[in-house]
Parts: structure tokens; C-alpha cells; sequence
């Protein structure tokens, strides 16, 4: 039921919503999306029981609410993703504001360094189709140069007559837009605010210099996901392989732009770190190639990515 521009007093988590955040703890999930959420507090309770349950999960908030636009910062804040339910919001907000609103908040999530997905009617029309429209299509690239890190498909997949090829030509449109001269000149000049941030300085070096060097890679050694997910939000031209002995982290980086993660032991030193990543990659290089190689010192420590180093092979 949908009550538009309505403040409910009711909570945002109902007892069936937390008998289904125990059947996702106990049942080991990588990520948990929260429905209708309407403000921090609601992303705050989700972790609160976590927490309790000594359990690492990222909450995805779910946009669907007017209420929830209204407070999109602090949710972006609290929130490991968000995702555009574009359904409910055109109930909410009108058709006609519905494509204004996602335009905001994809922008907004994407400069805080965290996943952005738009679902909702992607490909609705291969649900009794082989082909999408030219209309879906245009929604979709337009979504892609808008710079989020996924799309959703849900009827399409869950109760159309074609699920693979929905997925195929959805796979195939991002292939295209993100190959694209528009898609690379987009990224390559756009402008970012200044930051005094460590961290996210030097995730913005890296993706500049694999830029300018064409580098193969940028090999990230992370472990929270933090920086990982600096580097993805700059949107490099090159894959980012993020490597953690954290398990945790490396499913918080499975629906994150352009990262690959992978387990690693614990690293002693620097130079550890830099043969692994070169070990790593050297069956997928070749003579003159570089990659990009962050990480921080001292090894080990969280929230300290500070050292950034150009491997050239030889």
C-alpha cells in the first residue's frame, strides 16, 4: 500500500522483517536489502541485529519513499548500497519526477564511494518479447553513463518467458555503453570534488595514472573494501582486483563497479604485497605492460591506504 507524502509513525521493520534478517544470518547470505526504508534509523536497526548476532552482512537500502529521498544522505551514510526501486517511487513522486529522483541519488551514492543499483522495469517488455524496446534500451545506457554499478531485473528473470536472454542483452547493452569513446571521455574528465581524504586521493591517483598508462590492472590490497570502492567510484579504465584475507570484505565487494575479489593470506611486508600482485598477474600481461599497485603501510591495519606503486614487466 502506498500512501504518498504520508510520514508513518510505525516502524520501518516489522516482526517479519527480523524473523527474515535471522533466516538470512543463520543462513549466511552475502548482502540483505531493506524495503521501504525511511530514514538512518532504519538501516541502523538492520545492523543493530547483526551486530547482536556477531554477523558481518551488507544492508542495501531501498529507495521507495518520498521520506526516503528526503533523508538520502544519511541513508546513503548508514548503507553499504542503495538501490533505485523505481516502482514505488513513481507512485510516489509522479512519472514525470521519477527519472530526476534516480538521476540524484545514483550521483549522490556514487561521489560517497559506495554501489548504486536501478531496478524496476529494466526490460520489462521481454517478459513476453525477445527484443527490448528502443526505449529500454535508451533507459538503460542512459542509466550506465549516469555511472551506476548495477541493474536489476526482477519480473523479467523471475516470471518472463525468456530469462536468459534477458540477461544476455542486458549484459551485452553494458558491454557496448561501457566500450564506448562518450563512456570513457565521460569518466576521463569528469569533475570531482576536491577531498582531503588519504585514502580516496590516492584511489583517485590510481585510477588517473591506469588511465594515462593504460595500465592492465590495479591490484588493491584492502582490508575492509573501503579504498576498494574509492578506486571503483572513479571509474578507471582497467579491471580492479582487491585482495583481502577478509571474507567479509570480499562479499562486500561482489556487487562493487569493476572489482574482482580474491582471498589472500595475511601479508607480512611490502614486499610480499607487491610479488604477490605481480605473481597474480603475470600469466595476463605481457612485455612493457604496468599495473597499479595500492595497499597501506603499515600492513595489516584498516583505514590506512597510503602507498601507491607502478609495477612495469619486464
Amino acid at each position: 500500500v502506498n500512501l504518498p507524502c504520508t510520514k508513518l509513525s510505525i516502524s520501518s521493520i516489522t516482526d517479519k522483517d527480523i524473523n527474515d534478517i535471522q533466516f538470512c544470518i543463520d543462513h549466511d547470505v552475502d548482502l540483505l536489502a531493506l524495503s521501504f526504508v525511511r530514514s538512518a534509523k532504519d538501516i541502523k536497526q538492520a545492523k543493530d541485529i547483526l551486530i547482536k548476532n556477531k554477523k558481518v552482512i551488507p544492508v542495501i537500502a531501498k529507495i521507495e519513499m518520498v521520506e526516503a529521498v528526503q533523508n538520502i544522505d544519511d541513508i546513503i551514510d548508514a548503507s553499504d548500497a542503495i538501490i533505485v526501486a523505481r516502482g514505488d517511487l513513481g507512485v510516489e513522486f509522479g512519472l514525470n519526477e521519477v527519472t530526476l529522483v534516480q538521476k540524484m541519488i545514483v550521483e549522490k551514492t556514487r561521489l560517497a564511494g559506495k554501489p548504486v543499483i536501478v531496478a524496476t522495469q529494466m526490460l520489462e517488455s521481454m517478459t513476453k518479447n525477445l527484443k527490448p524496446t528502443r526505449a529500454e534500451v535508451a533507459d538503460i545506457t542512459n542509466a550506465i553513463l549516469d555511472g551506476v554499478d548495477g541493474l536489476m531485473v526482477t519480473g523479467e528473470t523471475a516470471a518472463g518467458d525468456y530469462p536468459v536472454e534477458v540477461v544476455k542483452t542486458l549484459r551485452s547493452i553494458i558491454s557496448t555503453v561501457e566500450s564506448s569513446d562518450l563512456y570513457k571521455k565521460l569518466y576521463k574528465y569528469y569533475e570531482y570534488p576536491q577531498t582531503e581524504d588519504l585514502t580516496e586521493s590516492i584511489a583517485f591517483a590510481a585510477s588517473q595514472i591506469s588511465r594515462k598508462l593504460n595500465t592492465k590492472f590495479i591490484v588493491n590490497f584492502t582490508q575492509t573494501g573501503a579504498s576498494s570502492k574509492q578506486i571503483a567510484k572513479f571509474r578507471p579504465s582497467c579491471v580492479i582486483i582487491s585482495l583481502s584475507p577478509e571474507e567479509s570484505t570480499l562479499r562486500k565487494l561482489k556487487h562493487v563497479w569493476g572489482v574482482i575479489p580474491a582471498y589472500v593470506k595475511p601479508m607480512k611486508n611490502t614486499d610480499e604485497m607487491l610479488d604477490t600482485a605481480k605473481n597474480l598477474v603475470k600469466d595476463y600481461v605481457s612485455k612493457g605492460d604496468s599495473i597499479v599497485v595500492t595497499s597501506g603501510v603499515p600492513v595489516g591495519v584498516s583505514g590506512s591506504t597510503n602507498m601507491l606503486k607502478v609495477i612495469e614487466f619486464e
